[in-house]
């Protein structure tokens, strides 16, 4: 089985507090200093010790990455004129990779900038590969593995297989894993003969797994959540508005140089609920009824371990690298009270409990864990936690224990070997009612390192067996720390996916209640059978809302209709010359039912058809609308009606009898069209009516041209409209060509940001808010290109009051400078901090240094090299305003970028 994110997937990890070895020892890693009871006997001994080296002895088999020899001739070759500058980056990629897998990230950074001097070189492409698999790329590996060859290395097939695994190409992945299998000598190959299997056993769950897609959207929280090191075990608080707790190894302060995700120790952060809001900063949780600066702060690790949400109690580990214990602490206001030990059999002064949660009473409200004279008693039945105590199955296991009183518990008793195996157990959570127990695990079957299952209690008491989640909540990475929220539809979970920003990231899993479904079938006629042309309109009855409008293909003879989910529909079927059909649909009860509904229209012996478009009178496109005939004493009865065609705007609408009606086309968002057809007055069967709707919303406009700044030459450029708030643009217009302008139309007055863009310049953001009484808006924009010297201010770059950590609001605008500088490889730059005058010089330069250093160490997270960033703060020595005025001193606050190469 696999590791967290980087080590053997043999291994057991070790989640500091909760997983990772670099904290806590596994049942094969025990503390120096812990004097074992003569008790213990000689056999278990033995069994730990062999199990220890067996797994050392795996590890130099299987999961040591090789390092093959990379020609520096050749990539010199390509490019004599920058020889010193390739040596550089050749030599920094390969100290980053000899470093080991707590450097792959930035090894990678360097590998790829060599790539394009030797894109076909077999060596390169393995160890980029390597470094992708490794680090937080892992699907991007492959398209690097099977550009190298077998020979490169003697791994090459097994990381080639991991590297499918991570694809979900399974069938790929058994064959380059028994390909390793037979290029191993006899030794190895019994070494390597179980994990095979497992491996074998990882691609079969993992093809069965991913032909049921689990209806849930999995969302990654964020960059205030999540950073480029480890973040995991969070937890949902209803406390005050709710809040999410969770453990991070991000250091307090930023280091000058990024360093490996296990080197900081744990701490435990807290931010308001952003599940369904904006997140806000993340910070250590402050004391109740002292002073903010004032948290939860510790030489030791610190990290969640579970939350009873009904007392509001968070309980926690703390303890060094081998061992620690339990505590728990009173939620109030989102901020932590009365800090307590666990009692009893729970805590075990030789072995580490990690996760915990606990079942009970849901009637309480609250437990105060100080003093037995205030606040309710809670009544727990039931507390589940992970340790690696003795007398379970191996690795770490689940055990249960009983309430006793307060926080004493007793009859500590593991869950026994149909929910533990002889690998590792983790992150518990069971639910308030006791009934259901969600946990991960990489010993039962999976599609590959932990996974999370879920088991339900049986009649008897007893827990059924475990049940893997499935696809996409599990896959061939790690998934960790599965917690249910107070919504029934929300879910917290960590793992690794691609886009996150390194490491364990937290994710929201929300289940997707809809159930798509599919109306298919034949329109024939009903006199002989033939297929004919005609179309399905689909109608929410309860509503009287037409939904879309479908032609059958009648060279295939069948129509399709998709539904995003199950609704009070009915279809209209209609064809030119004979009756309209109108349907209710069942409704599924399966996702992505097919439902089969065959129609025979009956042919009118003396039709009256009307055809033609509906159109937009201003842009010409084709609209969808509904035409309607109604009599003309009563508008409120439809007789006929029918819906045009949103790819073309094509109608036909049938009637039995030529009368008098009213004719009326409607569209969402457009004026109605209405007038009176006299129809016995025309002699014909047929008639030809193309309409043109005008739009009933206002349409707002904004034109202009790009000039650079200092030649006023045309740039050909492109403006985007983003919404406050979001990252990703609404509205992108580019240059015309001939006329040398953009244009881009909304419906909205704004305020809206703007962002001109073009190749080899800087970007430029602006506010856009249109005047009601003004429909177009002509604005010029000139950009900086990107040469040495040239200077730009980042705008909306903002740090919280007094300190160097950024606000949510600034990663927008950091992560567009961060795609310019990856775009424009040779630009070197310097991120320069500038203060007002308020305060000492000293005090200011220190902060001015210190914000420049945090928003280089996230452009480097981002992926930007190190070498091309340089950092600087110049407090208040360099005003680009007036200090005297407020406005002054706003525009000296700031962050700027300088083009020093």
């Amino acid at each position: 089985m696999k590791q967290p994110y980087l080590k053997p997937i043999t291994t057991c990890p070790d989640i500091p507090g909760n997983t990772y070895e670099q904290n806590h020892a596994s049942s094969s890693q025990l503390s120096k200093q812990t004097i074992r009871p003569l008790k213990n006997n000689f056999i278990r001994i033995k069994r730990i010790t062999f199990l220890f080296i067996c797994t050392i002895m795996f590890f130099g088999i299987s999961y040591s990455q090789e390092n093959p020899k990379i020609d520096k001739e050749i990539l010199i070759s390509q490019n004599r004129d920058n020889e010193k500058s390739i040596i550089k980056i050749f030599n920094t990629a390969e100290k980053y990779y000899k470093k080991g897998s707590d450097y792959y990230g930035e090894a990678l950074k360097y590998y790829l900038r060599l790539y394009q001097y030797a894109p076909e070189n077999s060596a390169m492409n393995y160890k980029i590969g390597i470094c992708c698999l490794y680090s937080s790329n892992p699907k991007r590996a492959l398209e690097y593995f099977i550009r190298s060859y077998p020979d490169v290395a003697s791994d090459y097939n097994l990381h080639l297989g991991r590297a499918y695994q991570y694809n979900l190409k399974y069938d790929m992945a058994q064959k380059a894993y028994q390909d390793y299998y037979n290029t191993l000598k006899s030794c190895k190959k019994r070494a390597f003969g179980k994990q095979l299997t497992q491996l074998n056993k990882e691609c079969e769950f993992g093809t069965e797994a991913i032909k049921d897609t689990l209806p849930v959207f999995i969302k990654n929280l964020g960059p205030v959540i999540n950073s480029y090191y480890d973040e995991y075990s969070a937890v949902f608080s209803t406390q005050n508005d709710s809040a999410i707790f969770f453990t991070s190894r991000r250091p307090k302060r930023e280091p000058k140089k990024i360093k490996p995700r296990t080197r900081y120790n744990e701490r435990i952060l807290v931010s308001n609920n952003c599940l369904y809001k904006p997140c806000e900063e993340a910070v250590e949780p402050p004391f109740f009824g002292v002073t903010y600066n004032q948290t939860l702060r510790s030489s030791k690790n610190l990290s969640v371990s579970g939350i009873v949400d009904e007392d509001h109690l968070l309980f926690y580990y703390k303890g060094k690298k081998r061992n620690g214990d339990i505590y728990a602490a009173n939620i109030v206001d989102n901020r932590l009270w009365n800090f307590k030990k666990v009692r009893g059999k729970l805590n075990h002064i030789a072995y580490q409990e990690t996760s915990f949660s606990a079942d009970g009473d849901s009637s309480k409200h609250f437990i105060d864990i100080k003093s037995s004279g205030r606040g309710k008693k809670g009544i727990w039945n039931t507390a589940y936690f992970v340790s690696n105590r003795p007398g379970g199955e191996g690795g770490k296991d689940i055990f249960k224990c009983t309430w006793k009183k307060k926080l004493k518990f007793k009859n500590v008793e593991n869950l026994g070997d149909h929910i533990n195996t002889p690998y590792n157990e983790e992150s518990v959570y069971v639910t308030p009612d006791g009934q259901t127990l969600y946990f991960s695990s990489n010993g039962h079957q999976g599609m590959g390192g932990f996974d999370i299952f879920k088991c339900e209690k049986q009649s008897n008491g007893q827990w059924g067996n475990p049940v893997n989640m499935g696809y996409p909540i599990n896959s061939p990475a790690n998934e960790l720390f599965y917690h249910p929220t107070a919504d029934s539809m929300v879910a917290l979970i960590a793992t690794t996916r691609d886009g996150g920003f390194g490491g364990l990231d937290i994710y929201k899993v929300q289940k997707d209640p809809r159930i798509p479904f599919e109306l298919f079938g034949t329109i024939k006629s009903g006199k002989d059978s033939s297929i004919i042309a005609a179309t399905v309109s689909i109608y929410n009855y309860e509503k009287d809302l037409l939904i879309s409008s479908t032609p059958q293909d009648t060279i295939d003879g069948l129509y399709s209709v998709l539904f995003d989910d199950k609704g009070p529909y009915m279809a209209q079927i209609d064809a030119p010359g004979y009756r309209s059909f109108i349907d209710t649909l069942d409704q599924p009860t399966k996702r992505h039912d097919r439902i089969e509904e065959n129609y025979f229209l009956e042919k009118l012996k003396y039709p009256f058809t009307l055809m033609g478009t509906v159109i937009d009178a201003n842009t010409g496109q084709p609209v969808q609308a509904e035409i309607v005939f109604k009599p003309i004493d009563n508008d409120s009865i439809a007789l006929y009606r029918v819906a045009s065609n949103k790819l073309n705007g094509n109608y036909s609408i049938t009637i039995e009898d030529k009368a008098s009606l009213v004719f009326e086309v409607n569209a969402t968002d457009y004026f109605p069209y209405k007038e009176i057809m006299h129809l016995k007055q025309n002699p014909n069967d047929i008639e030809q009516k193309d309409i043109a709707l005008k739009p009933s919303k206002i349409s707002y406009h904004l034109t202009g041209t790009i000039y650079e700044d200092e030649t006023n030459e045309i740039v050909n450029g492109k403006v985007s409209f983003t919404k406050p708030g979001e990252e990703t643009p609404f509205a992108v217009s580019k240059m015309d060509t001939l006329t040398h302008k953009y244009l881009i139309s909304v419906e909205e007055t704004g305020p809206f940001i703007v962002q001109v863009d073009a190749e080899g310049y800087f970007f430029l953001n602006a506010i856009q808010e249109f005047k009601t009484d003004s429909t177009l808006e002509l604005r010029n924009f000139r950009l900086k290109k990107m040469k040495t010297g040239a200077k730009i201010v980042i705008e909306n770059i903002l740090f919280n009051s007094g300190k160097s950590t950024l606000k949510p609001t600034s990663y927008p605008e950091l992560n567009k400078l961060a795609t310019l500088l990856i775009e424009n490889k040779s630009v070197k730059i310097e991120v320069s901090g500038h203060t007002d005058n308020v305060g000492s010089a000293s005090i200011n330069k220190k902060l001015s240094k210190a914000r420049a250093l945090t928003v280089r160490n996230y452009l480097l997270s981002k992926g930007v090299e190190a070498e091309r960033v340089n950092y600087e703060g110049y407090g208040f020595d360099q005003p680009i305003a007036d200090n005297k005025t407020a406005d002054g001193r706003a525009q000296n606050r700031r962050v700027e970028i300088k083009v020093i190469e």
